[in-house]
């Protein structure tokens, strides 16, 4: 139980770890402990600063700055959302994406689409 609660209170987004693995990553960790005893909060607040800085403002974006106000299943719900209206989860830190023969090939900025998306809804 120890080992879990240190992953889970020193948490941080691996290297070329696309966003929705960080996420099944942490929430497994949550999994893997069921009696750690985080409140919901803690565990956004550590989730979110665990991020690199780019999945941070993507987030922010999305959700206009209101991930602290989020509970773990809103969390997974807007992270589906983000999935559902096509941004590109496999994007690596590094902007591109590996297929199954390795091969690399650069796809849309999700920040960007992020950026568009929020200032689409701000005319509206």
């Amino acid at each position: 139980m120890v080992e879990w609660r240190k992953k889970i209170t020193h948490f941080e987004q691996e290297e070329d770890e696309t966003l929705r693995d960080t996420w099944e990553r942490y929430s497994d960790y949550f999994l893997q402990c069921p009696h750690h005893g985080f409140e919901e909060q803690f565990r956004i607040e550590t989730f979110y600063g665990g991020l690199h800085q780019d999945d941070k403002i993507l987030i922010d974006s999305l959700c206009q700055g209101k991930l602290m106000n989020m509970t773990p299943p809103q969390v997974t719900e807007l992270l589906e959302d983000m999935e559902s209206k096509g941004y590109d989860w496999g994007l690596t830190r590094s902007g591109k994406r590996s297929n199954a023969r390795g091969v690399q090939s650069v796809g849309v900025s999700p920040l960007l689409e992020a950026k568009i998306d929020r200032l689409i809804k701000a005319l509206l």
